[in-house]
């Protein structure tokens, strides 16, 4: 009977972290193909000053959901001398508080409605001729497949809360057992963060599992908070990997959007208690979790671009010292 539960349990988290990520990568490339040529032209135009790149970052990731994708245009921008690195790091700032969007979509809970929106979309996509027709409705079903692998992985997830087995598995990095917050198990999260971000290459998806987890009962809010401060840090593997082989602008524009990441997760470390603290009275974990953990990464993305901006300059000097020495 037992073997029966976990198989159960086995195949929905895989058959719904495979929605989600499907789901994610389907969207973004849907509207890039959807407003491919208007999110060049603004990234390219609308970028003069730092606090227009750091608008143009945030709408450009609010609307194609991915931080990644969009240091990857930026990298790819820069490479063909386009924009400065000045403004490719307001850009960048930009798109780290546009990606909490995510985190938002999934506080209104309408996982219930992703597989008929999945339906509806992907009959469309079928019956359409047009082809921009089609690119809407795969959008749109990529949607809600999202919301579907959440619901499916959380459906999954539910028996483990009960299961001392797994529950021992993740204490081992609990920010704080007992509710009391202990910095290695703070240090611990971030960094399983990290790495589970870093291999999947998108945080949108480690924070739908953070949530997930959390809502289940499996995560308390504490360890949730770290793992999406760790996840801030992972997802810019993806942007780094996009500049291999790219010219060194493109190599700094990488490097300085791993550096705002981590020296922002490191500040506010010491401070995890007091930050924890002030997001639960703006809103209470225990009546609703996902939306304190929405507003966590949301709230640590807007402070941490907030701090860097004006000091972009000073980065990109140190950036250009850096790579010319590690060039020489």
């Amino acid at each position: 009977m037992s073997q029966i539960i976990y198989t159960d349990i086995l195949f929905k988290i895989i058959g719904g972290l495979g929605f989600l990520i499907f789901g994610i990568a389907q969207l973004s490339e849907g509207m890039q193909k959807i407003a491919d040529k208007r999110l060049k032209y603004t990234l390219e135009n609308f970028t003069g000053t730092r606090i227009k790149a750091v608008l143009t970052g945030f709408f450009i990731t609010s609307i194609i959901q991915s931080s990644s994708v969009t240091s990857v245009m930026v990298v790819g921008v820069v490479n063909a001398a386009l924009l400065s690195l000045n403004q490719a790091l307001g850009v960048i700032l930009g798109a780290n508080i546009g990606t909490t969007v995510t985190g938002w979509l999934l506080f209104f809970k309408i996982g219930e409605y992703g597989l008929p929106l999945a339906g509806a979309s992907a009959m469309l996509y079928v019956f359409s001729k047009d082809q921009n027709n089609k690119i809407k409705s795969l959008t749109f079903m990529s949607l809600g497949l999202i919301f579907f692998g959440l619901e499916v992985m959380s459906q999954g997830l539910k028996p483990i809360s009960s299961m001392p087995e797994f529950l021992s598995f993740f204490h081992l990095f609990d920010a704080a057992p007992e509710g009391i917050i202990e910095f290695s198990g703070v240090l611990k999260a971030a960094f399983a963060g990290a790495i589970l971000t870093a291999i999947l290459q998108s945080s949108s998806v480690t924070v739908g599992i953070t949530i997930t987890l959390a809502v289940q009962g499996i995560l308390n809010f504490e360890t949730a908070a770290a793992l999406v401060l760790g996840e801030n840090i992972g997802t810019t593997v993806t942007a780094y990997l996009a500049s291999l082989g790219a010219h060194e602008n493109a190599k700094r524009v990488a490097y300085g959007n791993f550096l705002i990441k981590f020296i922002g997760v490191c500040w506010i470390l010491p401070f995890f208690s007091q930050y924890v603290n002030l997001i639960s009275r703006l809103s209470d974990p225990g009546i609703d979790i996902t939306k304190s953990i929405a507003l966590a990464h949301t709230l640590f993305n807007i402070i941490n671009s907030l701090v860097f901006l004006p000091f972009i300059g000073l980065l990109s000097s140190f950036l250009e010292r850096y790579i010319n020495r590690n060039r020489n």
